[in-house]
């Protein structure tokens, strides 16, 4: 298991390609901070990587506030007591017309 016992944080962890980021990680031994501007959607993914036997907290954060990322960071070093890998997998779109 290549994330035996690290500590990973991936933003954008409630959905999509983040989720499933979230759940190869726990599989193979991560530490999983789930984190997402929605946090229902961040423990929905926390809760299937625990039931699937790993380990996972959610958080809610909005990638565009640095003072929020930093917070997500140091609760994972103070949950896990280390930090090894980070995804971000957040995306903001804005649709507005370009002519």
């Amino acid at each position: 298991m290549r994330f035996t016992n690290k500590a990973c944080i991936v933003s954008g962890g409630g959905s999509g390609i983040g989720k499933a980021t979230c759940l190869q990680l726990a599989g193979e031994g991560g530490h999983v901070v789930v984190a997402d501007l929605d946090l229902g959607s961040a423990q929905a993914t926390a809760d299937a990587i625990a039931v699937a036997g790993g380990t996972a907290l959610a958080t809610q954060v909005n990638v565009g506030d640095s003072s929020a990322v930093q917070a997500v960071i140091a609760k994972a070093v103070e949950a896990y007591g280390q930090l090894d890998v980070i995804v971000n997998d957040a995306a903001t779109m804005t649709f507005t017309p370009i002519v």
